[in-house]
């Protein structure tokens, strides 16, 4: 009974090369480079609207930078879920990461 009781420590259940497969830098990669481009592409706009038309402080400013604050914010959340294991498989993932992978998830898609 005591046996089945202690806690067993957690191996992955495939070889090795599988379990260092990952997709860590292509999703830090492509994501960071739109993150980049969207926003230079803020920037260029308020530059133009501060600098070239001396127009600024309209609406669509200001949806033009939330809507890059919260791009950040996704950004930082997907890297946060590449710590707790997005981008490797699945079989190679310790179940203590899980809650958190779940939390991470859940703070990205909501």
């Amino acid at each position: 009974m005591a046996a089945s009781l202690e806690r067993r420590v957690w191996e992955p259940l495939v070889d090795d090369a599988y379990c260092n497969e990952s997709g860590v830098p292509e999703i830090l990669g492509v994501t960071g480079a739109f993150m980049g481009a969207a926003l230079i592409a803020v920037a260029l706009r308020f530059y133009v609207r501060i600098r070239m038309l001396k127009i600024v402080g309209g609406a669509d400013d200001y949806i033009m930078l939330t809507a890059a604050i919260m791009g950040v914010g996704t950004f930082i959340c997907i890297v946060g879920e590449t710590t707790w294991g997005m981008g490797r498989h699945n079989k190679c993932i310790p179940p203590e990461y899980g809650a958190m992978q779940v939390i991470e998830q859940y703070e990205t898609c909501d």
